[in-house]
C-alpha cells in the first residue's frame, strides 16, 4: 500500500490562508484587520478612563458603530465624537468616516457577589459565649456558640 496520507503535507500559517483563500474570506479577514487598526488608533485617541469602555463594533459606509459598556459611558464620549471623527480620518484617510455611531451593550461579565466576612469583637463573642452556657436549649446554645467563633 502506498503512504498516500493527505496530511502529509506542511502546515500553513492561519494568517496566510486566511488571505489568500475565496474572496469572501479574503474580505472578512481584510475586514477584521481593518476594524483591529482602527481599534487600536481609537484607544490612543480618547482618554482613559473612557478608552477601556469602548470597543469598536463595525465600520462600513462611513459609519463607524462603537460600543459602550454602560449609558454612562456613552455619554461621555459622545463628547468626544467630533474630534475623534477628525482625528481617525487623519490617520486613516481610506476609511472615509462620516460619522461615529454609539451604541451601548453592556459587558457580558457577571461580577462576582461581595462576600462579606462576618467578624464580631472579642467583647461580643465573650458575652455570647456567656449567654449560651446559661441556656437549656441545646440547638440555640450550639448556635451560640457557632456565632461566637466568628472573632
Amino acid at each position: 500500500m502506498a503512504a498516500d496520507n493527505k496530511f502529509s503535507h506542511l502546515p500553513e500559517e492561519i494568517n496566510s490562508i486566511l488571505a489568500h483563500k475565496t474572496d469572501t474570506v479574503s474580505a472578512l479577514y481584510h475586514h477584521a484587520l481593518k476594524l483591529i487598526e482602527l481599534q487600536n488608533q481609537l484607544k490612543a485617541l480618547i482618554p482613559a478612563p473612557l478608552d477601556e469602555h469602548v470597543t469598536i463594533a463595525n465600520c462600513r459606509n462611513g459609519i463607524l458603530t462603537v460600543h459602550t459598556d454602560s449609558a454612562a459611558w456613552a455619554a461621555r464620549l459622545r463628547f468626544e465624537v467630533p474630534s475623534m471623527l477628525e482625528k481617525l480620518n487623519d490617520i486613516s484617510p481610506d476609511a472615509h468616516l462620516q460619522t461615529i455611531r454609539i451604541k451601548v451593550r453592556p459587558s457580558e461579565r457577571i461580577p462576582a457577589p461581595a462576600i462579606r466576612k462576618l467578624s464580631i469583637s472579642d467583647d461580643t463573642a465573650r458575652l455570647l459565649r456567656d449567654v449560651a452556657e446559661s441556656l437549656s436549649d441545646p440547638e440555640l446554645r450550639a448556635s451560640l456558640l457557632r456565632l461566637s467563633r466568628h472573632h
